[in-house]
């Protein structure tokens, strides 16, 4: 890969609330789908993007990198959801086989629903959408 474009808010990122996320293969799928979707109006700066060893730092699985608050964020979504925390080691084993992940906010159905076609267009994997309340899987598009 030629450069890192991990891109997230300068804190942990605890929990992807209101955004429709995917895994891209490799960098070349993930560059073709910024593309579009900045073509489509949407404004790629506000996207989490984790890839590789940098992408894991920002997510920091054991919360143990940011401070006792995000390891306690952690230990609570670990406790709290079965799934999610299976979800958070499936993501990390992504990032270290060189996938590029992507959370896009969504929180409106139309907008959701439109990231949605360009991540399945474009050969995202593992599509889905977190609520506050409630997560949504997607049909994989690969």
């Amino acid at each position: 890969m030629s450069i890192n474009h991990t891109q997230y808010p300068d804190h942990f990122v605890s929990y992807e609330t209101n955004r429709i996320t995917c895994d891209y293969p490799n960098e070349e799928t993930f560059l073709a789908a910024l593309e579009i979707f900045d073509y489509e109006g949407f404004d790629t700066s506000t996207f989490y993007i984790l890839q590789g060893n940098e992408g894991i730092k920002a997510l920091d699985p054991n919360g143990e990198g940011h401070g006792m608050w995000s390891k306690f964020m952690r230990t609570m979504h670990s406790v709290v959801s079965e799934a999610e925390s299976q979800s958070l080691i499936k993501l990390v084993d992504n990032l270290k086989q060189g996938m590029i992940h992507i959370a896009i906010p969504a929180a409106d159905k139309q907008v959701r629903n439109k990231a949605y076609l360009i991540m399945k267009g474009t050969k995202g994997r593992r599509i889905t959408y977190f609520d506050r309340f409630y997560v949504e899987t997607f049909e994989n598009a690969s």
